[in-house]
């Protein structure tokens, strides 16, 4: 009868929430969810790796680096133009095809563009759905996506706000993930689990750490204490494999393609800065 109850809760979502393709999973935040948010480019402020190369001179404009040093100037434009954004990544792809992909994505990331919008005006999405039904059914704003990769896990992190609150929680979608022995660079993973998790660092993430947990104890309707582990409760879930094929990756930038097709741009940053 179990079996029967979380069938049904199951069938119960919406079938884009049920299919999060890996704009979500891997490499960005799914892809259905990604229509709901419209991701909004990253300025140069949010990005340490932006500030760091705000102007370069290179002397070959055909060369990986000056493609790279323009697709970064181009993201971070006052005006995106998403579609010379897109022909950038593809051009710098095809000048430094990626390479040693497997060791290269283990690190923190956070998205700084995507082609499928703008997060300039997060519209508001239910908490459920950024995390396959498992979390109550509260109205968010997700105002940034991190990554966080080891060597067995992917994690995405998305940074939520709740209406009349100006704390940041993440909720950390989490799973094992492996590369295709077939496909080159295509990258497979399946989220088995959600965590809320509060902010750990206020700057960094523009809310108090008391503040983030006490949004967290608020969406979970329970008291979560500083020791508590995993921080916020976590659930299981039963989510859809899902893939993304890495274009290009160094020690400072991804780039990626979901499985619609989309393309995602990530930086590489020191920490992601929730409690995971």
């Amino acid at each position: 009868m179990a079996r029967q109850r979380r069938d049904k809760t199951r069938c119960a979502l919406p079938r884009s929430v049920l299919a999060l393709s890996l704009g979500v999973a891997a490499f960005l935040g799914s892809e259905s969810v990604f229509a709901y948010l419209r991701p909004r480019t990253i300025s140069r402020a949010d990005s340490p790796v932006l500030r760091l190369h705000a102007s370069p001179t290179p002397e070959d404009s055909g060369s990986a680096p000056s493609l790279k040093q323009a697709l970064r100037n181009a993201i971070s434009a006052e005006e995106v133009d998403s579609k010379a954004v897109s022909r950038l990544c593809e051009e710098l792809a095809a000048a430094q095809p990626a390479t040693n992909v497997g060791p290269a994505l283990v690190g923190d990331w956070l998205t700084t563009f995507s082609t499928l919008g703008s997060f300039s005006k997060p519209k508001p999405v239910p908490l459920k759905a950024l995390s396959f039904g498992a979390l109550p059914n509260r109205k968010v704003t997700v105002e940034k996506f991190w990554n966080r990769i080891t060597k067995d896990t992917y994690t995405l992190i998305p940074a939520v706000q709740a209406e009349g609150s100006e704390a940041l929680a993440g909720v950390a979608l989490e799973g094992p993930y492996e590369l295709d022995d077939q496909v080159r660079h295509r990258c497979h993973v399946r989220f088995t689990k959600v965590t809320l998790a509060p902010a750990e660092d206020p700057l960094a993430s523009g809310s108090g750490e008391s503040a983030s947990l006490s949004l967290c104890s608020d969406i979970m309707g329970k008291r979560v204490g500083k020791s508590q582990k995993p921080w916020a409760l976590f659930r299981w879930l039963r989510a859809d494999r899902t893939f993304v094929d890495v274009m290009y990756i160094d020690d400072e930038m991804r780039i990626h393609k979901g499985k619609s097709g989309a393309i995602y741009v990530l930086d590489r940053v020191p920490k992601v800065p929730y409690l995971l």
